[in-house]
Protein backbone atom coordinates (compact mmCIF):
# COMPACT_ATOMS: atom_id res chain seq x y z
CA UNK A 1 0.00 0.00 0.00
CA UNK A 2 2.92 2.30 0.68
CA UNK A 3 4.21 1.69 -2.84
CA UNK A 4 0.81 2.41 -4.38
CA UNK A 5 0.36 5.57 -2.33
CA UNK A 6 3.72 6.76 -3.57
CA UNK A 7 2.58 6.24 -7.17
CA UNK A 8 -0.34 8.67 -6.78
CA UNK A 9 -4.11 8.13 -6.80
CA UNK A 10 -5.36 4.54 -7.11
CA UNK A 11 -8.45 2.43 -6.39
CA UNK A 12 -6.86 -0.22 -4.12
CA UNK A 13 -8.36 -0.23 -0.61
CA UNK A 14 -6.30 -2.97 1.08
CA UNK A 15 -4.77 -6.41 0.61
CA UNK A 16 -6.87 -9.43 1.63
CA UNK A 17 -6.36 -13.20 1.72
CA UNK A 18 -9.07 -15.22 -0.01
CA UNK A 19 -9.94 -18.67 -1.31
CA UNK A 20 -9.46 -17.99 -5.01
CA UNK A 21 -11.78 -20.82 -6.04
CA UNK A 22 -14.69 -19.23 -4.18
CA UNK A 23 -14.50 -15.83 -5.86
CA UNK A 24 -17.53 -14.96 -7.99
CA UNK A 25 -16.64 -14.31 -11.61
CA UNK A 26 -17.61 -11.56 -14.02
CA UNK A 27 -15.55 -12.96 -16.90
CA UNK A 28 -16.68 -16.42 -17.97
CA UNK A 29 -13.71 -17.54 -20.05
CA UNK A 30 -9.95 -18.07 -19.79
CA UNK A 31 -7.31 -18.91 -22.40
CA UNK A 32 -5.68 -22.04 -21.05
CA UNK A 33 -2.44 -21.46 -23.00
CA UNK A 34 -1.94 -18.20 -21.11
CA UNK A 35 -2.70 -19.97 -17.83
CA UNK A 36 -0.06 -22.60 -18.61
CA UNK A 37 2.50 -19.82 -19.12
CA UNK A 38 1.73 -18.45 -15.65
CA UNK A 39 1.59 -21.78 -13.79
CA UNK A 40 5.24 -22.05 -12.72
CA UNK A 41 5.43 -18.36 -11.85
CA UNK A 42 2.49 -18.35 -9.44
CA UNK A 43 2.95 -21.78 -7.84
CA UNK A 44 4.98 -20.57 -4.83
CA UNK A 45 4.00 -17.84 -2.37
CA UNK A 46 6.94 -15.65 -3.38
CA UNK A 47 6.18 -16.16 -7.07
CA UNK A 48 2.55 -15.23 -6.57
CA UNK A 49 3.46 -12.03 -4.70
CA UNK A 50 5.95 -10.99 -7.37
CA UNK A 51 3.57 -11.68 -10.24
CA UNK A 52 0.26 -10.59 -8.71
CA UNK A 53 1.08 -7.81 -6.21
CA UNK A 54 3.92 -5.99 -8.00
CA UNK A 55 5.73 -3.17 -6.23
CA UNK A 56 7.70 -1.96 -9.25
CA UNK A 57 6.65 -0.46 -12.55
CA UNK A 58 6.98 -2.68 -15.63
CA UNK A 59 8.88 -1.62 -18.74
CA UNK A 60 7.80 -4.01 -21.45
CA UNK A 61 8.98 -3.31 -24.98
CA UNK A 62 6.52 -1.79 -27.45
CA UNK A 63 6.67 -0.86 -31.14
CA UNK A 64 5.16 2.39 -32.43
CA UNK A 65 4.23 2.90 -36.09
CA UNK A 66 3.20 6.48 -37.03
CA UNK A 67 -0.02 6.77 -39.04
CA UNK A 68 -1.06 9.74 -41.20
CA UNK A 69 -4.18 10.18 -43.30
CA UNK A 70 -4.74 13.00 -45.79
CA UNK A 71 -8.53 13.06 -46.24
CA UNK A 72 -9.78 13.87 -43.69
CA UNK A 73 -6.44 14.91 -42.27
CA UNK A 74 -5.50 13.00 -39.14
CA UNK A 75 -2.40 11.73 -37.41
CA UNK A 76 -1.85 8.96 -34.94
CA UNK A 77 -0.01 5.74 -34.26
CA UNK A 78 -0.47 1.98 -34.13
CA UNK A 79 1.27 0.74 -31.00
CA UNK A 80 2.04 -2.99 -30.76
CA UNK A 81 1.94 -4.12 -27.12
CA UNK A 82 2.73 -7.52 -25.54
CA UNK A 83 -0.56 -7.76 -23.60
CA UNK A 84 -3.78 -5.84 -23.11
CA UNK A 85 -2.94 -4.06 -19.85
CA UNK A 86 -1.75 -0.77 -21.40
CA UNK A 87 -3.27 2.72 -21.50
CA UNK A 88 -2.66 5.80 -23.62
CA UNK A 89 -2.89 8.51 -20.99
CA UNK A 90 -1.66 11.95 -20.04
CA UNK A 91 1.06 12.28 -17.42
CA UNK A 92 -0.45 14.51 -14.72
CA UNK A 93 2.96 15.84 -13.74
CA UNK A 94 4.31 16.74 -17.20
CA UNK A 95 1.15 16.96 -19.32
CA UNK A 96 2.74 14.68 -21.92
CA UNK A 97 0.80 11.77 -23.41
CA UNK A 98 2.43 8.41 -22.84
CA UNK A 99 1.84 4.69 -23.31
CA UNK A 100 1.59 3.38 -19.76
CA UNK A 101 1.73 -0.25 -18.66
CA UNK A 102 -0.64 -1.05 -15.81
CA UNK A 103 0.71 -2.69 -12.66
CA UNK A 104 -1.50 -5.74 -13.30
CA UNK A 105 -2.44 -6.55 -9.72
CA UNK A 106 -4.82 -9.44 -9.18
CA UNK A 107 -7.82 -7.55 -7.84
CA UNK A 108 -11.14 -8.36 -6.18
CA UNK A 109 -14.16 -6.19 -5.47
CA UNK A 110 -16.95 -6.56 -2.93
CA UNK A 111 -20.53 -5.95 -3.98
CA UNK A 112 -23.95 -7.29 -3.00
CA UNK A 113 -22.54 -9.50 -0.25
CA UNK A 114 -20.12 -11.23 -2.64
CA UNK A 115 -16.45 -10.94 -3.46
CA UNK A 116 -15.82 -10.87 -7.22
CA UNK A 117 -12.58 -11.45 -9.10
CA UNK A 118 -12.06 -8.27 -11.09
CA UNK A 119 -8.61 -8.66 -12.64
CA UNK A 120 -6.17 -11.57 -12.90
CA UNK A 121 -8.30 -14.43 -14.21
CA UNK A 122 -5.52 -16.31 -15.96
CA UNK A 123 -3.11 -16.08 -13.04
CA UNK A 124 -5.81 -17.12 -10.56
CA UNK A 125 -6.82 -20.08 -12.78
CA UNK A 126 -3.14 -21.07 -13.00
CA UNK A 127 -2.76 -20.87 -9.21
CA UNK A 128 -5.76 -23.12 -8.63
CA UNK A 129 -4.50 -25.56 -11.28
CA UNK A 130 -1.13 -25.79 -9.50
CA UNK A 131 -2.63 -26.28 -6.01
CA UNK A 132 -3.07 -29.87 -4.74
CA UNK A 133 -6.72 -30.98 -4.84
CA UNK A 134 -7.07 -31.36 -1.07
CA UNK A 135 -5.61 -27.89 -0.42
CA UNK A 136 -7.58 -24.63 -0.36
CA UNK A 137 -6.10 -22.41 -3.13
CA UNK A 138 -5.78 -19.33 -0.92
CA UNK A 139 -3.78 -16.27 -1.90
CA UNK A 140 -3.52 -12.58 -1.17
CA UNK A 141 -5.12 -10.18 -3.65
CA UNK A 142 -5.69 -6.44 -3.85
CA UNK A 143 -9.18 -5.34 -2.82
CA UNK A 144 -10.27 -2.56 -5.16
CA UNK A 145 -13.08 -0.05 -4.95
CA UNK A 146 -16.29 -1.40 -6.47
CA UNK A 147 -16.98 1.92 -8.22
CA UNK A 148 -16.06 0.38 -11.59
CA UNK A 149 -18.31 -2.68 -11.22
CA UNK A 150 -21.27 -2.71 -13.60
CA UNK A 151 -24.40 -2.73 -11.45
CA UNK A 152 -27.13 -5.27 -12.21
CA UNK A 153 -30.03 -4.03 -14.31
CA UNK A 154 -33.43 -4.49 -12.57
CA UNK A 155 -35.54 -7.05 -14.39
CA UNK A 156 -39.28 -7.34 -14.85
CA UNK A 157 -40.99 -9.51 -12.16
CA UNK A 158 -41.80 -12.32 -14.62
CA UNK A 159 -38.22 -12.41 -15.91
CA UNK A 160 -36.83 -12.24 -12.38
CA UNK A 161 -39.01 -15.19 -11.31
CA UNK A 162 -37.84 -17.25 -14.30
CA UNK A 163 -34.20 -16.56 -13.50
CA UNK A 164 -34.71 -17.44 -9.84
CA UNK A 165 -36.29 -20.75 -10.84
CA UNK A 166 -33.10 -21.70 -12.69
CA UNK A 167 -30.83 -20.39 -9.91
CA UNK A 168 -29.70 -17.52 -12.17
CA UNK A 169 -25.99 -18.04 -12.88
CA UNK A 170 -25.42 -14.42 -13.94
CA UNK A 171 -22.81 -12.46 -11.92
CA UNK A 172 -25.48 -10.83 -9.78
CA UNK A 173 -27.90 -13.76 -9.75
CA UNK A 174 -28.82 -16.07 -6.88
CA UNK A 175 -26.07 -18.55 -7.82
CA UNK A 176 -23.30 -16.57 -9.44
CA UNK A 177 -20.59 -18.63 -11.12
CA UNK A 178 -17.37 -18.94 -9.11
CA UNK A 179 -13.85 -19.85 -10.16
CA UNK A 180 -14.13 -23.46 -8.98
CA UNK A 181 -16.86 -23.93 -11.61
CA UNK A 182 -14.14 -23.66 -14.25
CA UNK A 183 -12.88 -27.02 -12.97
CA UNK A 184 -16.24 -28.82 -12.65
CA UNK A 185 -17.14 -31.17 -15.50
CA UNK A 186 -20.40 -30.18 -17.12
CA UNK A 187 -20.10 -26.49 -16.22
CA UNK A 188 -17.53 -25.58 -18.87
CA UNK A 189 -16.56 -26.50 -22.40
CA UNK A 190 -13.32 -26.27 -24.37
CA UNK A 191 -13.34 -24.23 -27.56
CA UNK A 192 -10.62 -23.35 -30.05
CA UNK A 193 -9.96 -19.61 -30.26
CA UNK A 194 -8.14 -17.58 -32.87
CA UNK A 195 -4.75 -16.44 -31.58
CA UNK A 196 -4.61 -12.68 -31.10
CA UNK A 197 -2.14 -9.92 -30.43
CA UNK A 198 -2.83 -6.51 -28.94
CA UNK A 199 -2.47 -3.04 -30.38
CA UNK A 200 -3.29 0.46 -29.17
CA UNK A 201 -4.66 2.44 -32.11
CA UNK A 202 -4.40 6.15 -31.35
CA UNK A 203 -5.84 8.80 -33.68
CA UNK A 204 -6.09 12.59 -33.61
CA UNK A 205 -8.19 14.65 -36.02
CA UNK A 206 -8.23 18.33 -36.93
CA UNK A 207 -11.71 19.69 -36.23
CA UNK A 208 -12.78 23.36 -36.68
CA UNK A 209 -14.60 24.60 -33.59
CA UNK A 210 -16.72 27.76 -33.48
CA UNK A 211 -15.16 30.36 -31.23
CA UNK A 212 -18.20 31.89 -29.54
Amino acid sequence: MGFLNGMGSHDILEVIKVDLSGLAVIQHHVVTERCDDYAKRVMSESGWLTECLPTAANNSSIRITPVRQAHPFSTGADIDIPHAEFLFAANKMTGAWTVSELLRHVTAVEFGGRTFLKGGYHRSFARISATPTATVPSAVVALASNASVVLPVPTQPAVSAALTATADLSPFGRRAAVLRDFFTDGLFMDVNLRKRRYQLQVRSTWVPVDDA
